[in-house]
């Protein structure tokens, strides 16, 4: 029947799709891919990750700015079927909003709204990258008008407290580094909106919890230095 018929044409695609990308022939891989992802799309979650790869190579090449805009949509539905076949909603939403920031900044409540429902499905369980993109898509809707400065002061406190959950969990590991990184970039991103006043109110607010970490203190009082916050106790 059909469905044999497919299960056969799947697999053979699927390898052929695989060799191709092994041996960086993305083109060739991508037509084969292509044929993969529509005939049977739950298959492997490894051809998703290839997929997200194997656009972004699309998009890069793109001639005109409407074939970048349909690779576009491709990617962001890759990201969908992905949700749709192997769920992990959360993180696959962390990865689909930081690349909406890279290609769709022009529309910051789309970008904004993957990455707030990525962060409330993920927690402190948010990779570094989701965590700055959302920092990034915050102050693009402060800057389009559809934030406060007050909102953007609260993403970061709360973003604040996931980088410390990680940078801790994380300790002497190689992941601790891009947190750490990742709340450089952060504290640079909101640097314009935080006052004095409300780094040393989250400073005031964290102390009791954090004083006995000593890389707490010194990146908190790192932050506050940057700023010239110096006079506060």
């Amino acid at each position: 029947g059909a469905s044999e018929e497919d299960s056969v044409n799947c697999v053979q695609n699927l390898s052929l799709y695989r060799d191709y990308y092994k041996q960086k022939l993305y083109d060739d891989a991508y037509k084969y891919w292509s044929i993969v992802y529509k005939i049977c799309p739950a298959s492997s979650e490894r051809m998703y990750v290839d997929g997200v790869s194997l656009l972004g190579r699309k998009i890069k090449a793109a001639k005109t700015k409407e074939e970048k805009s349909l690779y576009v949509d491709s990617l962001m539905a890759v990201y969908d079927q992905r949700v749709a076949n192997f769920k992990k909603e959360g993180y696959v939403l962390g990865r689909k909003g930081t690349d909406l920031l890279r290609y769709r900044s022009n529309d910051p409540e789309a970008v904004f709204n993957t990455l707030d429902k990525s962060m409330q499905l993920q927690g402190k369980k948010a990779e570094a990258g989701a965590i700055v993109s959302y920092m990034n898509a915050a102050v693009l809707m402060e800057k389009a008008g559809k934030k406060t400065a007050a909102d953007i002061v609260e993403v970061f406190g709360t973003m604040s407290d996931v980088l410390a959950h990680n940078i801790s969990k994380y300790e002497g590991k190689k992941t601790q580094q891009y947190y750490i990184k990742a709340e450089e970039s952060v504290a640079k991103v909101a640097s314009p909106y935080l006052s004095c006043e409300v780094l040393v109110e989250m400073a005031n607010k964290n102390y009791e919890k954090n004083k006995s970490d000593a890389k707490w203190m010194e990146r908190t009082a790192d932050i506050l230095d940057k700023k010239e916050c110096t006079d506060a106790p």
